[in-house]
């Protein structure tokens, strides 16, 4: 009797019980499509759904005021380090 191999398939399994991903096996996966990503938390395969734009306005929002403060604190290390001491305004 001829024992037949069961062809391996790449199917990713959300569900424990069938599968428990390693680090590299999780970097190996393919890119879910529709702006999607998977999440690995001990070893158990998590999709989360992309954002919604109320999520996307607040990011861009927040990304541009840290811009501003960066620059900012970046004007104030810079006077800072060139007297090497808390700079006070007078």
């Amino acid at each position: 009797m001829q024992v037949l191999e069961t062809p391996k398939t790449n199917s990713i399994s959300f569900s424990p019980l069938v599968k428990q991903y390693t680090l590299e096996e999780f970097w190996a996966l393919p890119e879910p499509e529709d702006r999607a990503r998977y999440e690995l938390i001990r070893g158990c395969l998590f999709m989360v759904p992309p954002p919604d734009w109320p999520h996307g306005d607040v990011d861009a929002r927040l990304n541009e005021s840290l811009i501003v403060f960066l620059d900012n604190a970046w004007m104030v290390r810079e006077c800072l380090s060139s007297t090497g001491r808390p700079f006070t305004p007078t």
